[in-house]
C-alpha cells in the first residue's frame, strides 16, 4: 500500500518499511473495512515483513478522514473565510482560488504552448529550461518546517502525562518547604524531576535516531522520467521538471508534475490518493468547457497520481508546491495542526490522566476539609492535602510506556522496520487486515522466462539438451516473433551494452513482464545476427492497442517488412483464457489447423505451469490481407471487447504460451504463519489472470 515527495504528515505517527520478504498466499478478495472509534481498522501496506510488527499504517481509513480532496478545500476555503470575516479582515483566499481559476484545462493547446513558450513536439529549449528552474525551482513539495532540537527534547518533557507528573514533583518540593522535618518529600520531588528528563530524553533520542535515518532516505531511489527537449528524449530526475517541459507516459509510471495531456492513448489514470475516485479514469486531449474546474478535468494528469493503461505525452503546466496535490497537502497540514490530531494511544492516556487527576485532586479535597473539621493542624493537614495526590499519581507510569514501546521498537528495527514515532507502535495492536502485493513484496521481483508451451509440449526456455525449446521450429519463429514485436520494452544503457552486461542483468525501461519477455528472447535473435531494435525496424508498428485491466492483452499491428504493399500482421499477447477464446485455430509445427482437437493439450499444459506458480502468458496472431488493409488505412479499436473496431476483433491463431516466475522471497511463509497466529488476515492483491 508504497517513490520520493513529502505528505502530510499521518496524525497516527508511522513507519517505514524496509523491502523484506513475504511468501506466497491464497488469493482470496480484497477486503477494507471503514475504521470506527472503538473498532479494528485495516491497512494497505506495500511492504509486509514478519510478525505482527511489520507493517505501515500508510492507509488508516477513519470515517471522520474519509473526506474527497474538493470537500476538504471547500471546507477549509469556508472555515478561513468565516474566521477572517468574523476578525475584520481580509479573506486573502488568493492561494487556494487558484484551483478554481486555473484554465490550462480549459484553453487550447497551441495557445496553453504560447503562454508556456515551448512546443508541443520539441518541448522546451534548453535557454528557457534553464530559466524556468531558476524562476520555478526544484520539482518537489517543500517539507514542513523542522523544529529546533532543544524544542522537540523540550515536547518530549512536556507532554501532558510529563506535566502531570512535574505538577506532583512541584507539590512535594512545596510540600519540602512547608515542613522539611523529614526529606521524604524531597526525594520524591527529585525522582519524579528525573523520570520526566530521562524519559524525555530517552524517548526523544528514539525518535532524532529515526528521523536521522528518514533523511537518508530523501535521495534513496530517486524517480526518474522521460522528457523531450528541443525534439530529443532524455531521462532525467523527476526533480529537474519544470513548467513547459514534455513528458513521456507509460503504463505503471507516477505521474511527475502536473500535466496537460497533448497525446493519450488509451490512456487511465488512477486519482483515489488526489479524490478518492476507486475507478481509473480515462484521460484525453480534449479541452474542458469554460467554468469546469481543473480537478475534474479529463486532459489533466496530476502530480502523484499513477497511469494504470496506456500512456501519452503531456506538457507541464505546475510542478512542486503549485501542484494540486501541493496546495491540498498544504491545505491538510493546516487542518491537521488545527484539529490537533493525536494518535490512539495519546488519546487513551489523555482521558486516563484525566480521571487520575479528577479522584486526585477530589480526594486531597476532601481529606483537607475532613482534617480542618477534625481540627488538625494547618500545615500538617496541607502537607498530608499533597501526599494524598502525590500517592494517586502513577509515577511509573511514563517510564514503563516508554520503555515498552522502545523495546517494542529495537525488535522492529532488527527486522528492519523503522519506526518513525514510538507511539505509533501501538497502533499496531488494532491492526486486522494486511493487503500486499505480490510483485517485489511478497517476490523478489526478479522476472525470468522459464518455459515456453508450442506444438502441444512444454519446453524449457534455456539450457542444452532434451526438453530445451527448439529455436530452429516453424512454430517457434512465430512465438520469438510475437514476443519481439508485441512488447514496447527497450534496454536503455548503451554503456551496459558496450561492456557486455549479460541481458539477464540488464537495465529496461517498461513493464516488468516485458523485461522479462525481451531479456529472453534478445540473446534469441543475437545468435541470428538480429536484434529486438533490429527487428522492430524491419517491421514498423502501424497499430498498438496497450494492456490493460480490463482486457488483459495488448495488440500490436505490423507490417510484414518494410514494404508498405505487403500483408499486415496482428500479434497479440495476455491472460491465456483472453487470447485462447478469441482464436479459431492453433498453429502446430508451423501449420494452422482447428483448434478444438488440441484443447485438452492445451489446458494440460496451461494448468501444469500455472500450479508451478508461474505467471502464463498465452500468444496468437492473424494475418491481415494488404487487398483489405492498404498502406493508409487507419486501425481503430472500439467497444468493450473490440466488436466495434474496424479490423478483426477475433477469429486468431493461436501460437502457444511463455511462462515467467517471480520467485517469492525466503522468509515469506514463516511471516504469514506469524500474522495468522496474531489474528491478523493476511490478503494478496494482484492484477494478473483470474485463474
Amino acid at each position: 500500500m508504497q517513490q520520493s515527495t513529502s505528505t502530510p504528515k499521518s496524525p497516527y505517527g508511522g513507519m517505514i518499511n524496509l523491502p523484506l520478504p513475504l511468501h506466497s498466499i491464497e488469493r482470496s478478495p480484497m477486503v477494507l473495512k471503514p475504521y470506527y472509534p472503538g473498532k479494528m481498522h485495516a491497512l494497505d501496506v506495500t511492504h509486509v515483513t514478519s510478525l505482527c510488527l511489520k507493517v505501515s499504517p500508510a492507509l488508516l481509513i477513519r470515517r471522520k478522514s474519509c473526506i474527497t480532496s474538493l470537500e476538504l478545500i471547500r471546507r477549509n476555503r469556508a472555515e478561513r473565510r468565516r474566521a477572517l470575516r468574523k476578525a475584520g479582515k481580509s479573506t486573502g483566499m488568493e492561494k487556494t482560488d487558484e484551483l478554481d481559476e486555473k484554465d490550462e484545462h480549459i484553453i487550447e493547446l497551441s495557445e496553453l504552448a504560447r503562454r508556456l513558450e515551448t512546443n508541443t513536439e520539441t518541448g522546451l529549449t534548453y535557454a528557457k529550461y534553464r530559466d524556468n528552474l531558476e524562476k520555478y525551482g526544484p520539482n518537489q513539495l517543500t517539507p514542513p518546517p523542522e523544529k529546533f532540537w532543544l524544542l522537540l527534547l523540550l515536547e518530549h518533557m512536556t507532554g501532558f502525562f510529563s506535566l502531570l507528573l512535574w505538577a506532583a514533583a512541584v507539590l512535594c518540593f512545596v510540600a519540602f518547604g512547608i515542613d522539611n522535618s523529614s526529606q521524604d518529600n524531597l526525594y520524591l520531588g527529585v525522582v519524579l524531576v528525573a523520570v520526566v528528563v530521562l524519559t524525555g530524553i530517552f524517548s526523544y533520542y528514539q525518535d532524532a535516531k529515526s528521523a536521522a535515518v528518514m533523511a537518508g532516505f530523501k535521495n534513496f531511489l530517486p524517480e526518474k522520467c522521460i522528457v523531450v527537449r528541443e525534439g530529443d528524449e532524455k531521462q532525467i530526475l523527476a526533480t529537474d521538471i519544470v513548467p513547459g517541459d514534455l513528458v513521456k507516459i507509460t503504463n505503471g509510471m507516477k505521474i511527475p508534475a502536473d500535466l496537460r495531456l497533448v497525446i493519450a492513448s488509451e490512456m487511465k489514470v488512477d486519482n483515489a490518493s488526489l479524490t478518492g475516485e476507486s475507478e481509473a479514469q480515462k484521460r484525453d486531449t480534449k479541452p474542458e468547457k469554460k467554468g469546469s474546474q481543473q480537478l475534474e478535468a479529463k486532459n489533466i494528469a496530476f502530480y502523484g497520481t499513477l497511469c494504470v493503461n496506456g500512456g501519452g505525452m503531456g506538457l507541464v503546466i505546475a510542478t512542486g508546491d503549485n501542484t494540486t496535490i501541493g496546495t491540498i497537502a498544504k491545505l491538510a497540514a493546516d487542518a491537521s495542526n488545527r484539529e490537533g490530531a493525536q494518535t490512539p494511544i495519546n488519546i487513551e492516556i489523555h482521558h486516563f490522566i484525566k480521571i487520575i487527576s479528577a479522584v486526585a485532586i477530589f480526594l486531597g479535597i476532601l481529606f483537607l476539609i475532613l482534617g480542618f473539621i477534625l481540627g488538625l493542624d494547618a500545615i500538617d493537614n496541607l502537607v498530608f492535602c499533597i501526599g494524598i495526590i502525590v500517592a494517586n499519581v502513577p509515577e511509573g507510569l511514563l517510564a514503563t510506556v516508554t520503555v515498552s514501546l522502545t523495546l517494542t521498537a529495537q525488535r522492529m528495527a532488527i527486522k528492519k522496520v523503522l519506526v518513525k514515532n514510538l507511539e505509533a507502535v501501538e497502533t499496531l495492536g488494532s491492526t486486522n487486515v494486511i493487503a500486499s502485493d505480490k510483485t517485489g513484496t511478497l517476490t523478489q521481483n526478479i522476472m525470468t522466462v522459464q518455459h515456453v508451451w508450442y506444438d502441444g509440449g512444454t519446453k524449457l526456455a534455456r539450457g542444452i539438451g532434451e526438453g530445451v525449446a527448439d529455436e530452429k521450429a516453424p512454430t517457434y519463429q512465430y512465438v520469438k516473433n510475437c514476443i519481439t514485436l508485441c512488447t514496447t520494452a527497450t534496454f536503455i544503457s548503451e554503456e551496459e551494452e558496450k561492456n557486455g552486461v549479460p541481458f539477464q542483468n540488464r537495465t529496461f525501461q517498461g513493464d516488468a513482464s516485458e523485461g522479462a519477455l525481451i531479456k529472453y528472447i534478445e540473446p534469441v535473435l543475437r545468435k541470428t545476427g538480429s536484434g529486438i531494435l533490429a527487428e522492430r525496424k524491419a517491421h514498423p508498428l502501424l497499430y498498438k492497442l496497450p494492456f490493460n485491466s480490463t482486457n488483459k492483452f495488448m495488440l500490436t499491428i505490423c507490417n510484414m517488412d518494410q514494404d508498405h504493399e505487403k500483408d499486415h500482421i496482428l500479434w497479440m499477447k495476455g491472460a491465456p483464457e483472453r487470447i485462447w477464446e478469441r482464436c479459431t485455430h492453433i498453429m502446430v509445427e508451423g501449420e494452422v489447423k482447428k483448434k478444438e482437437p488440441y484443447e485438452e493439450e492445451y489446458n494440460h499444459g496451461l494448468f501444469t505451469l500455472m500450479n508451478n506458480g508461474e505467471r502464463v502468458l498465452g500468444l496468437c496472431m492473424k494475418v491481415l490481407p494488404a487487398k483489405d488493409y492498404p498502406k493508409e488505412y487507419k486501425y481503430n479499436w472500439d467497444g468493450e471487447s473490440g466488436e466495434e473496431s474496424n479490423f478483426p476483433y477475433e477469429g486468431f491463431t493461436f501460437i502457444g504460451l511463455t511462462a515467467l516466475m517471480d520467485p517469492p522471497r525466503a522468509a515469506v511463509p514463516a511471516a504469514v504463519r506469524s500474522c495468522q497466529t496474531a489474528g491478523v488476515q493476511v490478503i494478496e492483491k494482484s492484477l494478473e489472470s483470474t485463474f
